[in-house]
């Protein structure tokens, strides 16, 4: 998984030419190395967690996100977005907290989206950990 920015706005631009895309699937996971011990995790380790599980996810929305909404807004097609957050965002797990803290901001921003653009169907998931 790239930080760059700019990997995904390609990445998005070389999808957008496949043809018309009506859904995107947010599903990233990456659990802390550190195991709960911020302060003994590298800054490689903690940055490596927090961008797995959060760039992706920003940008991929970011880049194709007004396509989706293009499409939905004339009404005669549907959009959805559908973002796999994690239980996590509700309880907090001592031993994850940089992941804990990473799925709360997928799911607070993909509930924002859903409330700025109610002509696609938005839908954060918080999944139960198997």
């Amino acid at each position: 998984i790239k930080d760059d920015w700019t990997d995904y706005q390609s990445l998005c631009s070389k999808i957008s030419e496949a043809g018309d895309i009506s859904m995107l699937v947010n599903a990233v996971e990456e659990f802390d190395v550190g195991k709960g011990k911020v302060h003994k995790t590298s800054d490689k380790d903690l940055m490596a967690t927090l961008n797995a599980n959060t760039i992706p996810f920003t940008f991929m929305t970011r880049f194709l996100g007004p396509q989706l909404k293009a499409r939905a807004t004339d009404g005669s097609k549907r959009s959805a977005i559908i973002t796999m957050s994690s239980y996590y965002t509700q309880w907090r797990s001592y031993n994850l907290p940089i992941f804990c803290a990473s799925k709360c901001y997928t799911d607070g921003v993909s509930q924002v989206v859903g409330y700025e653009n109610p002509d696609i169907d938005v839908l954060t998931v918080q999944g139960m950990p198997v």
